[in-house]
């Protein structure tokens, strides 16, 4: 047990209403809340951040009651918590330890009568009867209006110098920020991007609409562009997806989403931005503010932006937090200045380097099966395994706009960014723990016993006109990287006592015969097979599409004869849904960035190794030393 866990004995009313003595765990350090028998045994896990309400009572003659209701999604059968505390002072420091740590993992806070019982120290725990210090704490959203709102521009334009006073009069009044007083900030740099109108503010929709995030934070989005706040709403409408009873909530977080104009390379873009930020959130009767800065700008401004928000813009008593996309660099050269550049002006613990793959349901699930299932924690190694193949093909076509800076996008972007990370994941050692650090420093270490690939292990090709598509090359906006591949196989080897001579093989490619990434591990012949025309068993992990755990084996063949033929065990993902927590994988990645979690995302040690293993394919690709064999479009591959 970690010392930073605080256990509880209570006694818990189960619901047929039967007490049973519990003890209760509170694991600040995982964001969960458990419960165990009094011997020690593991009844539930659940993170605290499903809880929906916090309510301090009396009620059923019992004088210390702590109770607790948790979200409908969460997974667990039992909805209500009923716990029975030995006196007030447990009750009541049970109950603030569970208030702050989910106001900590969620930004805002539960509804219930905790929030206000320990705001105000006199107010009394409430009778369950009291129906109205239940609902005390009930906030409602305050919906930030688009700059093109009447009522907003009078009040951002006309009286800027009453909104700083009521700032800084409120700062001077309150010692500590918390969830009433603070604002979540989410700016989007490059908002008028591509990136950012089909994936990044979609993202937010979702997590708007799940209540994810809190319905009165500020979206803000910042680009060169000179656009209105009509026509930045009008370019992304077509893209947040709602239903007909969501529309109206649709409109509503449209309206929420803020333009602002700035030159990134001008210091006087982020001093203003910071300055209407305060303006906003003053605007919204608070005083303090946690901000996330999505940087989804083009490679040769990253510096100047990086610099300008950690010296303008930086959250004075909340935190601040830099979300950084793929591709890190063009080079090892250049990430690292880069790198170091940032540095210089954020905290590593500040700068969350994405990485979409790494927040798949199913790349996640290689964590659980690898080191959660006795069956294949002891035949994870080369004793057992053959090979392991890790794929990612796509249908679609390479566009212009992915090559538009490199020619190296299938290597770069898609074998080193990606599938090393799920190699990593299936390669790495047992971690100490589930922590961030844990967890990255066996990623890390893997890496580093990962050899730079040779150029006698790769295949390039390039796909060709097919099934009704134009070849690559006669593509439009694809003149200046005639030669970039489209298509990239790589066998890598992972120099451990654990994988030596198994041979992990990366293919990623675009214009294929169909959509799909997955894990496939290939398991060793049978010693002395008795049996004639078997295959080998593998276990294959479905990441896209469809999620899957699929296991090829052999069973006897139905009827007279006694002959084995091949059969699948086909976990598919409506039989994992209780490990699913219904969040997609880039909305859960960012949920991660307000939670300060780190788990899954990027070191720069971990980058700075994936360009050690692939640099001499990426100098060979540039100075057009390797062949690329050709391929029909819609094919499986050369």
């Amino acid at each position: 047990m970690s010392s930073d866990e605080e256990v509880y004995e209570v006694d818990k009313k189960n619901k047929r209403g039967k007490i049973q003595r519990r003890q209760v765990v509170i694991d600040p350090n995982h964001m969960v809340l458990r419960t165990r028998t009094t011997v020690g045994k593991l009844r539930r896990e659940l993170k605290i951040m499903y809880l929906r309400e916090i309510n301090v009572i009396s009620s059923e003659g019992f004088s210390h009651v702590v109770k607790l209701r948790w979200q409908d999604n969460a997974p667990t059968d039992h909805s209500v918590y009923f716990l029975i505390f030995p006196n007030s002072d447990m009750q009541c420091k049970f109950a603030k330890r569970l208030l702050d740590l989910r106001i900590q993992s969620t930004g805002f806070p539960p509804k219930g009568n905790a929030m206000s019982i320990f705001k105000d120290p006199d107010l009394q725990p409430a009778s369950e009867n009291d129906k109205s210090a239940s609902n005390s704490l009930s906030v409602q959203p305050i919906i930030a209006s688009s700059p093109s709102d009447e009522t907003t521009k009078e009040n951002l334009d006309e009286t800027p110098e009453e909104l700083i006073e009521v700032y800084n009069e409120s700062s001077s009044q309150q010692e500590n920020p918390n969830t009433l007083n603070t604002t979540l900030v989410i700016t989007v740099l490059g908002a008028s991007s591509n990136f950012a109108k089909y994936s990044v503010y979609p993202m937010i929709w979702q997590m708007y609409r799940k209540k994810l995030i809190p319905r009165e934070s500020l979206f803000l989005g910042v680009s060169r562009n000179n656009l209105t706040a009509d026509d930045f709403i009008s370019r992304l409408r077509p893209h947040i997806h709602a239903g007909e009873d969501d529309k109206s909530l649709a409109d509503e977080f449209l309206n929420c989403c803020e333009y602002y104009i700035g030159d990134y390379y001008d210091e006087v873009t982020y001093t203003r931005l910071d300055e209407y930020i305060k303006l906003r959130a003053a605007n919204k009767g608070t005083v303090y503010s946690n901000r996330v800065f999505y940087v989804t700008t083009p490679l040769p401004v990253i510096e100047p932006v990086t610099k300008f928000l950690s010296t303008c813009c930086q959250s004075k008593d909340g935190w601040t937090r830099v979300v950084l996309e793929p591709p890190f660099g063009k080079d090892l050269q250049s990430f690292l200045s880069t790198t170091n550049h940032i540095s210089q002006f954020f905290k590593e613990d500040q700068i969350f380097r994405i990485n979409h793959y790494l927040g798949n349901e199913m790349v996640q699930n290689v964590i659980m099966l690898r080191f959660g299932n006795r069956l294949f924690h002891s035949i994870w190694d080369r004793k057992h395994i053959q090979a392991v193949i890790i794929t990612v093909k796509e249908s679609d076509i390479l566009d212009a706009e992915n090559i538009d800076f490199h020619s190296t996008f299938i290597v770069r972007d898609i074998m080193q960014t990606h599938l090393l990370q799920l190699l990593s994941l299936v390669a790495m050692e047992t971690p100490l723990s589930l922590k961030d650090t844990d967890l990255k420093y066996e990623r890390l270490k893997c890496l580093r016993c990962t050899e730079p690939v040779s150029l006698e292990n790769v295949t390039l090709g390039q796909y060709t006109s097919g099934n009704d598509h134009m070849g690559f090359v006669h593509q439009s906006g694809v003149d200046n990287a005639r030669n970039a591949p489209t298509f990239a196989v790589s066998r890598l080897n992972v120099r451990t006592t654990r994988w030596d001579g198994v041979p992990f093989i990366l293919k990623c490619g675009k214009g294929l015969n169909q959509t799909k990434s997955e894990v496939r591990i290939q398991f060793r012949d049978n010693l002395g097979e008795i049996f004639e025309n078997t295959t080998r068993n593998e276990l294959v992990m479905r990441v896209m599409p469809s999620e899957r755990v699929q296991v090829k084996m052999h069973v006897k063949e139905p009827g007279v004869a006694f002959s084995p033929v091949q059969t699948h065990f086909d976990l598919r993902k409506n039989c994992l849904s209780q490990l699913s927590e219904g969040v997609g994988a880039f909305e859960r990645l960012f949920l991660d960035v307000i939670q300060g979690e780190r788990t899954y995302f990027l070191s720069k040690e971990e980058i700075s190794e994936g360009w050690r293993i692939f640099s001499p394919l990426l100098s060979a690709i540039n100075a057009n030393l390797i062949k690329l064999d050709e391929y029909p479009f819609g094919s499986r591959g050369p």
